[in-house]
């Protein structure tokens, strides 16, 4: 109908509505780039169309897992009016196991997962990072779900409707969560750094509404789950099985232990009394003496706020050298 003859703006614009540009360019029996010209010249959008991206049914299960990932350091990527879904892990094999259970959901992998290094040099020592990198391909509905995380554009917020269920808490608490020690006990920490302090609170009461004690951790800006009810958070979200019992099964195991002076002692980090007063003297930034003493920078925080290795003194008062003749 349309053969080599450039149809009109309404035309090209009715077209659109449910053909891709391809589409259109093939059946007018023109170059596709002919068919994306017209469309800047009437003035359409030359963003891809509905019908010409990929589509994905996503169900309460998937949004509940990539809610809770969203929460933690899950991300999604936004190109136009679609979007993909992306992590970065220091284990490889999560990150294939997180590529095969979307793929589950329907969402697949793009090319492969990626490793990447990064090196830094502290002192004389040259520190090497290895990561993986997952992408997803990109999806018309992605882009819509992640409108609920990002209302005005890059700053990220805790929609009103987010899924908090046993499968999403335990994404968020493996992606970003910990089993921390305090002064006499163990406690969840939730790392909602980035969020608001209205976002945070309303994370609390939704943790309350299930029957956690749970309270706003104002130094570091995150969700604390008290001693009291950790067992129970554990409990709900589910032992870990498989990859995720592999890479993050030490979140489950008990961090408090007691030192031969009957005090609490964090069995996670096995660190010296002199690595820790050096921590505690320290200048650096936390990555980097994490780097340097090969523990989590969650790790050098405690140090640092007196929340583990408590029985370690900053001093040494059992030692007292002098001269002689």
């Amino acid at each position: 109908m349309y053969r080599r003859k450039r149809p009109s703006r309404d035309e090209l614009e009715e077209m659109g509505k449910t053909m891709s540009q391809r589409e259109i360019a093939k059946k007018i029996g023109v170059h596709y780039n002919t068919a994306s010209n017209w469309f800047g010249q009437y003035g359409l959008s030359r963003k891809y169309a509905s019908a010409e991206q990929n589509h994905v049914l996503l169900s309460e299960e998937a949004i509940e897992f990539l809610d809770g990932d969203m929460l933690g350091d899950g991300s999604v990527e936004r190109f136009g009016s679609s979007g993909r879904v992306c992590l970065s892990s220091k284990y490889r094999e999560y990150a294939t196991w997180y590529g095969e259970r979307l793929s589950e959901f329907g969402i697949e992998q793009s090319g492969v997962i990626a490793e990447r290094k990064s090196s830094s040099v502290i002192g004389d020592r040259k520190i090497i990072s290895t990561g993986y990198r997952y992408k997803s391909r990109k999806y018309f509905e992605l882009k819509q779900y992640s409108d609920r995380f990002y209302p005005g554009g890059a700053e990220k917020g805790v929609p009103r409707d987010i899924r908090i269920t046993p499968l999403s808490l335990k994404m968020w608490y493996v992606g970003d969560g910990t089993l921390a020690p305090f002064s006499k006990s163990s406690q969840i920490v939730l790392c909602t750094d980035a969020f608001s302090k209205e976002d945070i609170f309303f994370l609390i009461d939704k943790l309350q509404d299930i029957g956690f004690s749970a309270r706003y951790y104002a130094c570091r800006n995150r969700i604390r789950i008290n001693s009291s009810s950790v067992q129970d958070f554990l409990d709900y979200i589910g032992k870990p099985t498989g990859i995720i019992e592999q890479c993050y099964g030490y979140k489950w195991k008990p961090v408090l232990n007691l030192n031969k002076n009957g005090k609490i002692r964090n069995n996670s980090a096995k660190l010296l009394d002199s690595a820790v007063r050096e921590i505690r003297k320290s200048t650096l930034s936390q990555s980097k003496l994490a780097q340097i003493h090969g523990v989590g920078r969650s790790t050098i925080g405690r140090i640092k706020h007196n929340e583990a290795y408590t029985d370690v003194s900053n001093f040494i008062n059992n030692t007292n050298v002098k001269g002689g003749d």
